[in-house]
C-alpha cells in the first residue's frame, strides 16, 4: 500500500539526532582518495548540552586487515566514558597510512591529513589547532600515528602508539604482507621508504616541534623487538616520550586494557601544550572561520547573523551576512587580541562608518559595534559576541548571480516530526541547466529529475523507489544570507510536510 509505503520512506529517512556520549557513524566524500569514506565519530558526555565548548580530537587509527569500526572491538565507548575529547576512528584500509610508492592514487597520508582533519573541524565543535589534536593507533594504526605525527608536527601536539608495527618499512617480509608492503613502500632502496622511516624522521624532527610520545606494547606480543628498538631511538634523541611494557599479546584484550591510560596520558600533554603555546599563536589559530554573532539592535533587540573572517598576518577580511543581506569586509585587524572592523554605509542620504570592536577569547568574540557619522561621531553604540562555528573557513569573494550563487555541495539537514537526517546537495550548471544531486550517507547519490533557482527560490524534484511505489519528493526553498531554508513535500501527500536547512561545504572551484 503506498500510504505504509509512504510512512515507511519517512522512517527510513529519518532519525533521531545525535547526543553527546554517542558513537556516530558517518560517510563523507575524499577528495584526497575520490570516493566515500566512513568514518566513526565518539562524541564526549555532554556535547549537546553545552553548545559553546569545543574539544581536542584524538585521531585513533586501525590495524591491518581493520576498518573505521575496529576500535568497537576494544569498547571505545565504555573506555573513553567521561573523557572531555572527541574521538575520531576514520577508514584506513591496508594502506598504512602513507602515500604509496606504486599507486598514485593511494594517497593516505593525505587523506588522513586533509580530508580527514578538516572533515572533523567543519562537522564538530573541535578546537582545530595543534595543540588540541592527538593522533594514535593500534598495530598498523600505530605505525601509521607514529608516521604522520612525526611527519605533521604542525598538525599533532601527542602521537601514541598501541603494539604498534615500528619496524616497517624496514626488511622484507615474505608472504602476503611482504607484497603489500613492498607495493606500499617500494623496494629496499626507494625513497618512499626514507621517507617513511621512524628512526630517520624522529633524528631530523628539530626539538621545538617534537611531538609528546606515548608508546605501549604487550610483553608476549611478537612485534616486541621493533617497539623496544624505536624507544631506544627517542630516548638517545632525547624525546619526552612514556614506554609502558604490560603483559598481553596482539589482541584487543590487550588494548582494551590500555587504550584508557594512553588517552588519558595523550590529554595531559594536549593540556601542556596548550599551556606553553604563546597566546598569539593560539588566537591567530581561531580567528579565521565562520563565527555566529549575537547583536544588540538600536531598538535593543538581539539580532542574529554570520562572519566569514580570514586572516593574513594581521590584517582580517572577509564577509558578513545576515537575514536581509550581506557585505564584503576589507577593512580590519587583529593585534594583541583586538578585532577592528571597519565598514562604510549610505542610508537614507546620511554616510558614516560602522566600527566592529572586541576582544578574542579563545573561540569566542565579545565587545560592541558602533555607527559613527561622517565625522566620526558617535550616533549609537550596542554590544555585540560571537562564537567559532567552523574554523578555517573563509570566503574569498562574494556570492555571483544566477546559477554561480548556488552552486557547489551543501550540507543538508532535514527535519521530519522532530527527527532530523543528513545529506549533502550537490548543485552544478550543464548546458545552461541547473543540476542537482542528494548524496545520502546512507543509500549513495540519487539524481534530481527536475532542479530550478529563480529570483533566490529553489526547487528540486527527486523520484525515490520504495517497496514497488515512486514517490516524487520536493525540496523548495529560498537563498538568504548564505543559508538555504524551506520545506521538504511529497508530491501527491498534502498532510506530509517537513523542513531543511542547508549550508554550502564547498563551491565548485573547490570541487
Amino acid at each position: 500500500m503506498l500510504v505504509r509505503s509512504v510512512s515507511l520512506l519517512v522512517a527510513l529517512f529519518f532519525v533521531v539526532a545525535a547526543r553527546g556520549g554517542e558513537l556516530q557513524t558517518k560517510s563523507f566524500r575524499s577528495d584526497v582518495l575520490g570516493r566515500e569514506v566512513k568514518i566513526n565519530v565518539l562524541l564526549p558526555d555532554g556535547y549537546e548540552a553545552e553548545k559553546d565548548r569545543r574539544y581536542p580530537v584524538v585521531y585513533l587509527l586501525h590495524g591491518y586487515g581493520g576498518d573505521y569500526s575496529e576500535w568497537t572491538k576494544a569498547d571505545i565507548v565504555a573506555e573513553a566514558k567521561g573523557l572531555a575529547a572527541i574521538i575520531a576512528m576514520p577508514e584506513g584500509d591496508q594502506s598504512f597510512y602513507v602515500n604509496h610508492h606504486e599507486d598514485p592514487n593511494g594517497r593516505w597520508e593525505d587523506y588522513i591529513t586533509k580530508d580527514v582533519v578538516t572533515y572533523v573541524d567543519e562537522s564538530y565543535r573541535t578546537a582545530a589547532r595543534r595543540e588540541s589534536r592527538a593522533i594514535s593507533g593500534l598495530s598498523m594504526g600505530g605505525y601509521g600515528a607514529m608516521a604522520l605525527g612525526l611527519r605533521h608536527p604542525d598538525l599533532f601536539a601527542s602521537v601514541a602508539s598501541h603494539s604498534g608495527a615500528l619496524g616497517v618499512p624496514g626488511g622484507i617480509r615474505a608472504g602476503e604482507i611482504g607484497d603489500r608492503l613492498r607495493k606500499i613502500f617500494g623496494p629496499e632502496d626507494s625513497e618512499t621508504r626514507k621517507l617513511y622511516d621512524l628512526p630517520a624522521l624522529a633524528r631530523g624532527l628539530a626539538k621545538e616541534k617534537r611531538p609528546d610520545v606515548y608508546i605501549d606494547c604487550g610483553a608476549q606480543d611478537f612485534l616486541l623487538e621493533s617497539n623496544r628498538t624505536l624507544v631506544a631511538e627517542l630516548g638517545k634523541l632525547g624525546y619526552a616520550y612514556e614506554y609502558r611494557e604490560t603483559p598481553g599479546a596482539h589482541d584487543f584484550r590487550y588494548w582494551k586494557r590500555n587504550v584508557r591510560y594512553s588517552l588519558a596520558h595523550q590529554l595531559d600533554a594536549l593540556k601542556k601544550a596548550q599551556a606553553a603555546a604563546p597566546a598569539a599563536a593560539l588566537a591567530a589559530a581561531s580567528v579565521s572561520g565562520l563565527w555566529k554573532v549575537t547583536s544588540v539592535l538600536p531598538s535593543g533587540e538581539a539580532a542574529e547573523s554570520t562572519l566569514t573572517l580570514r586572516q593574513e598576518g594581521e590584517k582580517i577580511s572577509g564577509r558578513a551576512e545576515w537575514a536581509t543581506g550581506s557585505t564584503d569586509l576589507s577593512r580590519g585587524s587583529l593585534k594583541e587580541g583586538k578585532l577592528v572592523l571597519d565598514v562604510d554605509f549610505e542610508r537614507d542620504g546620511q554616510k558614516g562608518m560602522v566600527r566592529v570592536e572586541a576582544k578574542l577569547d579563545g573561540a569566542k568574540l565579545s565587545g560592541t559595534w558602533k555607527a559613527l557619522n561622517e565625522q566620526k561621531e558617535l550616533i549609537f553604540e550596542r554590544e555585540w559576541s560571537a562564537v567559532l562555528d567552523k574554523p578555517g573557513a573563509a570566503e574569498k569573494k562574494p556570492e555571483a548571480s544566477g546559477f554561480a550563487a548556488i552552486l557547489g555541495e551543501w550540507d543538508v539537514v532535514v527535519e521530519v516530526q522532530g527527527e532530523e537526517r543528513d545529506y549533502v546537495l550537490r548543485l552544478a550548471e550543464k548546458e545552461k541547466a541547473l543540476q542537482a544531486t542528494l548524496v545520502s550517507p546512507r543509500s549513495g547519490d540519487h539524481a534530481a529529475k527536475a532542479a530550478s533557482f529563480k529570483d533566490g527560490a529553489l526547487r528540486v524534484e527527486l523520484v525515490r523507489d520504495f517497496e514497488g511505489n515512486s514517490v516524487t519528493i520536493i525540496y523548495e526553498g529560498k537563498l538568504a544570507g548564505g543559508t538555504l531554508s524551506g520545506t521538504m513535500s511529497l508530491d501527491g501527500f498534502p498532510d506530509f510536510s517537513g523542513a531543511f536547512k542547508a549550508k554550502r561545504k564547498r563551491k565548485p572551484e573547490d570541487l
